[in-house]
């Protein structure tokens, strides 16, 4: 875990501005324990990462009266979905709009969800929808420590809604770890 985070941060902060000293993680499936916590904090680089951040919209698709009210870019492209970019767009758009606004999951492994973006983008933007950085999402000071460090106590997550935030039953120690 620690060389993958490494060699990606590596990758990652060539393309930071200078200054930054912040960095934000999402963990895979959005699943994270406390033994990953302790192993990161005592990198001197990697403990500057605030995680894991999660997602209000993509985490499946769902349908409601025959209509596509949420969507998820791995699972539109399935064998077992196969939906067009505008149909996914559609989903994605429709659980936006439903929450007014959140983090949006999506993978730079897909083209396809590329070509969706050419089509949700716009329609967001038409809608009155703004782009943020995480930075600017006012919930994500609510988990940052003292010492800006992962997360130390985690327990099982569970999704929000709106905040773009994991929840977690316990909230973060702000404390060294």
């Amino acid at each position: 875990m620690l060389k993958q985070l490494i060699s990606t941060h590596e990758e990652i902060k060539k393309y930071v501005p200078p200054g930054i000293n912040e960095f934000y993680f999402r963990a895979p499936y959005g699943s994270w324990l406390q033994n990953a916590s302790q192993t990161l904090n005592e990198n001197p680089e990697i403990k500057k990462y605030i995680g894991p951040i999660c997602w209000d919209v993509g985490r499946n698709i769902e349908y409601n009266d025959g209509q596509i009210a949420n969507a998820a870019d791995w699972e539109c492209w399935s064998k077992g979905a196969n939906l067009t970019p505008a149909q996914c767009a559609r989903g994605y758009f429709n659980k936006t709009h439903e929450i007014q606004g959140g983090v949006l999951l999506m993978h730079d492994i897909h083209t396809k969800t590329a070509e969706m973006l050419g089509l949700l983008i716009p329609a967001l933007l038409a809608h009155g929808y703004e782009f943020i950085d995480l930075p600017q999402l006012s919930s994500l000071t609510n988990y940052r420590n003292a010492l800006g460090l992962v997360p130390k106590l985690v327990d099982k997550p569970v999704y929000s809604l709106h905040n773009g935030r994991c929840g977690f039953t316990r909230k973060p120690k702000s404390q060294p770890l």
